[in-house]
């Protein structure tokens, strides 16, 4: 399944609005998971050309009051649900939860990233478009801040992240996750000049907590 580039950008405030449908039902400290992404200065988007790596992994430090079963297309979120701990990479790593939405349509993240400067801390979206039958991730790491869709091609286990369009350095910039066992997944940060051959820049791995 590939996702196409979306086009708008959802705001703080909106951001803020997916999050109240959450229940307040604290799971304990906040956590990391979701995905690793290239970032410049802990900004945590996919595709920048800085080479830290920005761990846009998942935590959503409340769990929901979620139905038990999410309308089709948006199951195919599960797989990053639940807490996790990822392997230390350039000297970052990080500790995520990630929790469905009350409606069970998202899966909200909210993440403490270590790095040797310091502890960075960012929110994570990840949704479907029934209509288009797309998949899209939003980060966020600096409050106020628009919030810029990257496209998310989930085939099989395989997630990819962004990789459809040069950035301003003109390459191309992509990151995968292998969900290969129930309680952990592999990823990898990659970049290409012409977005069909791709080098792999950083990678590492995300053992589930819980």
């Amino acid at each position: 399944m590939n996702a196409g580039q979306p086009s708008a950008k959802l705001s703080l405030d909106e951001m803020l609005h997916l999050f109240s449908q959450i229940t307040p039902e604290w799971a304990g400290p906040s956590q990391l998971s979701c995905w690793e992404a290239r970032s410049a200065e802990a900004s945590y988007s996919m595709g920048m050309r800085t080479p830290i790596l920005g761990l846009i992994c998942a935590t959503s430090a409340m769990l929901s009051a979620a139905p038990a079963t999410s309308a089709p297309g948006f199951e195919s979120l599960t797989p990053i649900v639940g807490v996790w701990q990822s392997d230390t990479s350039n000297g970052t790593s990080a500790l995520s939860n990630c929790a469905w939405t009350a409606t069970r349509t998202a899966v909200l993240c909210d993440q403490i990233v270590t790095t040797p400067k310091a502890t960075l801390h960012a929110l994570s979206l990840f949704t479907f478009e029934p209509a288009m039958k797309k998949f899209v991730f939003y980060g966020l790491s600096h409050p106020g801040d628009p919030m810029k869709p990257t496209p998310l091609s989930i085939d099989g286990k395989t997630w990819t992240y962004g990789g459809l369009t040069k950035e301003q350095d003109g390459k191309f910039y992509r990151t995968l996750n292998e969900f290969g066992a129930a309680d952990s997944y592999t990823w990898r940060s990659q970049s290409s000049i012409d977005g069909k051959s791709w080098k792999t820049d950083v990678q590492g791995k995300s053992v589930r907590k819980k």
